[in-house]
């Protein structure tokens, strides 16, 4: 068992909180956002928190809101520019600003010059920087939030949003990544990201307590994102697609996943279908437990009455799960979900062209990116003509494969991309094998501020893919943890859910 995880989501919580209620600021306060810093907020902090930390209300940048003369605003901010033009309008008496990101002189000079135009400099009380451009999804999984980032460019985004992980998990950081890329932004963020580190006085520069940043490129593989899944958590975001920790079901309720929850922690990597078993075993429990109420033995009353809070928050746990997987499972049905993952895994070619008959048109464009590569490829054309599906899509995830597959065997690599093995994988251990044994080579980028590398110094990994990283992939990646007795925190530019990333790869095909 790995000791002392740094757990994201704490860090960021407290780095937030001691934004809202610094010792500075007077007890009660408004707060307001800009979508980027709302998205990283919301995912930590209950409304009933904010209350807690005296905040009377909070309100986006964008909206419209009242007058409150008598409240100091705290801003957290990512676009520092407009805030400045909010704060023009003097619509509180102080102000506390917060940047996500670092704040540039020009901006700084911006607002000064405006407030002393009508000389009202003072009521800006602070100014600071936070470098918290990050959404913490789950304590070891993180987000930039970046929409389309596969197809679309975002390398400043991508450093503020790197560097702002770096300074909250604040280790001396390793970074590596591959030279032969066919993406030629991840070495120009790796190029960006190391000028930033070595150009300032936040970054630990120490000869113990290190972490390994392995930056990948999505380009390495489009298939796995593509999968089949049935792991619980891999499930709910193919049939809901989870959102900022939030599922809307196909009746349009919404539900928050409480991710920091024992029974979410333990069971997010099992399999739906015993997940669902789980959750019908707590249900009745918890029905037992509730029976007692008609019990007339006192201690027995008594004991219901001690535990009624807990009860009553576990029981709402449970029903939320189990409102999901009822939903999920009428899908899954629908779509043959199960049946397809059962094809992709252990292949049957009398019963493809039956399964085909079911499912939309991107459950049947992933199982034959499923082909590609195998001995049943040629089974792709004739499946999607029978759909009468455009060959588009899967045509150009062959050609990406097979374009990066040669790249793979130029550097010598064993060729792993038509495996089993998941190519993000195989590549994350390759590099793994190379930091143990000292002979990281001339075939990788590595940015470090000691002059040596050793294993035993590597006290967290943390693996970034740029262009997305799915839900399946964080489950594989986290299985190595046990194998190197080390802790993985798993991140990318956004969290690729199957659907959403074929839209972004047929836009591709589109423009092309």
């Amino acid at each position: 068992m790995i000791q002392d995880n740094i757990s994201l989501r704490k860090l960021l919580k407290n780095e937030i909180k001691r934004i809202c209620t610094s010792e500075s600021i007077p007890t009660f306060k408004i707060l307001v956002l800009d979508e980027k810093t709302r998205d990283i907020l919301t995912v930590l902090y209950k409304v009933s928190e904010l209350t807690e930390n005296y905040i009377c209300s909070f309100y986006l940048l964008s909206a419209n809101r009242p007058d409150s003369q008598e409240i100091p605003a705290v801003y957290y901010v990512s676009s520092f520019e407009e805030a400045v033009e909010d704060i023009y309008k003097l619509k509180n008496y102080s102000y506390y600003i917060s940047s996500s990101n670092q704040l540039a002189r020009r901006d700084l000079e911006n607002l000064a010059v405006k407030l002393n135009s009508i000389k009202q400099g003072n009521r800006v009380i602070q100014i600071q920087d936070t470098f918290t451009e990050f959404v913490a999804l789950q304590n070891d999984l993180f987000s930039l939030n970046i929409k389309d980032s596969f197809i679309n460019s975002n390398i400043n985004e991508t450093v503020v949003g790197l560097f702002s992980v770096l300074t909250t998990i604040n280790t001396s950081p390793v970074i590596v990544t591959n030279k032969d890329t066919n993406n030629s932004e991840v070495n120009e963020v790796f190029n960006l990201l190391s000028k930033k580190i070595k150009s300032t006085k936040l970054i630990k520069s120490t000869s113990f307590d290190k972490s390994l940043y392995i930056l990948v490129d999505r380009e390495l593989d489009l298939v796995s994102p593509c999968h089949h899944v049935m792991g619980y958590l891999e499930i709910i975001d193919d049939v809901f697609d989870i959102k900022l920790n939030k599922v809307t079901l196909n009746n349009n309720k919404s539900i928050d996943i409480d991710v920091d929850n024992e029974f979410f922690i333990k069971n997010r990597f099992e399999d739906f279908p015993n997940v669902v078993e789980l959750v019908e075993s707590e249900v009745h429990k918890y029905k037992k437990k509730m029976a007692l109420s008609e019990s007339k033995d006192a201690d027995d009353i008594s004991r219901l009455l001690e535990n009624a809070p807990e009860l009553q928050k576990n029981n709402e746990l449970v029903n939320t799960h189990l409102t999901i997987c009822t939903e999920a499972v009428k899908e899954i049905d629908e779509r043959k979900l199960d049946d397809y993952y059962t094809m992709e895994n252990n292949f049957n070619k009398d019963e493809i062209s039956e399964l085909t008959n079911y499912g939309t048109e991107r459950d049947v464009i992933r199982l034959c990116i499923s082909l590609i590569g195998t001995k049943n490829e040629d089974l792709i054309e004739p499946i999607l003509e029978k759909r009468k599906i455009n060959t588009k899509i899967v045509n150009f995830v062959k050609e990406r494969t097979i374009r990066e597959n040669t790249s793979f065997l130029t550097r010598g690599i064993r060729n792993i991309l038509f495996n089993k093995q998941i190519p993000i994988i195989s590549y994350i251990e390759d590099v793994i094998s190379k930091v143990k044994s000292g002979s990281l080579d001339s075939n990788f980028n590595v940015c470090y501020q000691q002059s040596d590398i050793f294993w035993g110094e590597i006290t967290i990994i943390v693996i970034f893919v740029m262009g997305g990283v799915s839900y399946f992939e964080f489950k594989k990646i986290k299985e190595l943890e046990k194998k190197h007795n080390v802790q993985i925190i798993v991140g990318g530019t956004e969290i690729l859910n199957p659907n959403q990333f074929l839209k972004q790869i047929e836009q591709l095909t589109f423009k092309k």
